[in-house]
């Protein structure tokens, strides 16, 4: 076993072809054939073995015996990656796609096996298991998008209540009766309500999508995720739009509503994350023959969906 406390050397790599007939002619669709090919490829260091094949041409075989053994063999086992990059600077000359590609891959997959082994791991401890789900809809990034937004809810629905007459003055350290100006300018009424409660309406309504569904809501509920993207996006353009009111026409500035346009222009991003994963699940989807409009909703293929997909997927026997 690997104790980490020394270096540990290729010795050899060994490759084997074996020709495997089929029981009876398989077919994809576009091909047919009646055997298959695997290349086997033995990687060993410190008395440790590991396992890599591809299925692939004979022609693989002799690339890694007479080319990609030499590059690999008096490496450090542990530099896998170290290893691949070297592979791939070997056959710049012969061409990336193809056989050469699936021979650097029946290589790497040993190593990779060989460092496992030598660490005394499961591959898939070693290489990461898959995850549950992406770190865009889990709440630790969520709490604080739906905390900034009730923080914007209630610099709004004070900026409100001052537009209301509920308050007689409104809080400005900074701008003397900029706050005063901005808030009883001309465009604040041309609305039947203070545009702030517009704003807090709005920043609660982003607070509720961003506290709502579950962190796999990017791709079962991606209705969610874009009406929150919209609702934040939104938002914050009307907030560059006001600040440029302020500044082009007023003349005037006002310290809690740069605060809010601030807060709001800095939830875009973030969630956009969020935006994009969903956008690209739909896209997925819509590639696997799934009706955009039910991913968008997360609904299940329909019965005829699901039949198609089936059959695209399942084995062809010649």
């Amino acid at each position: 076993m690997y104790t980490g406390d020394q270096q540990v050397a290729i010795d050899r790599l060994d490759v084997s072809a074996y020709i495997i007939p089929t029981d009876f002619p398989e077919s994809d669709g576009t091909l047919t054939w009646d055997k298959t090919t695997l290349v086997l490829v033995e990687a060993t260091a410190g008395g440790t073995q590991g396992l890599g094949y591809s299925y692939a041409d004979t022609a693989t075989a002799r690339l890694i015996k007479d080319l990609l053994a030499g590059v690999v063999v008096g490496r450090e086992a542990m530099a896998v990656s170290a290893a691949w990059a070297a592979m791939v600077h070997a056959i710049r000359n012969l061409g990336r796609p193809g056989i050469v590609s699936m021979a650097i891959s029946a290589v790497d997959a040993a190593l990779w096996d060989l460092k496992a082994r030598l660490l005394n791991l499961p591959l898939v401890t070693l290489l990461g298991a898959v995850r549950e789900g992406v770190a865009v809809s889990r709440w630790p990034q969520r709490s604080i998008l739906v905390l900034l937004a009730l923080v914007g809810f209630g610099v709004s629905l004070y900026l409100s209540l001052y537009q209301l007459g509920v308050f007689s003055t409104v809080w400005e350290p900074f701008f003397g009766d900029g706050s005063r100006r901005v808030l009883h300018s001309e465009l604040t009424r041309v609305l039947p309500v203070p545009d702030a409660s517009l704003g807090a309406a709005v920043y609660l309504i982003e607070a509720v999508l961003g506290a709502s569904g579950g962190y796999q809501r990017w791709c079962a509920q991606p209705w969610l995720v874009i009406f929150y993207g919209l609702t934040a996006g939104s938002l914050g353009l009307v907030s560059v739009l006001l600040v440029i009111f302020q500044s082009a026409f007023l003349n005037a500035w006002c310290t809690l509503c740069l605060g809010s346009a601030v807060i709001s222009i800095g939830l875009i991003l973030p969630v956009m994350d969020e935006v994009l994963a969903s956008l690209q699940h739909l896209q997925r989807e819509s590639g696997r023959g799934v009706s955009t409009w039910r991913a968008f909703w997360g609904l299940q293929p329909n019965r005829i969906e699901s039949a198609e997909l089936i059959r695209k997927n399942e084995r062809k026997i010649g």
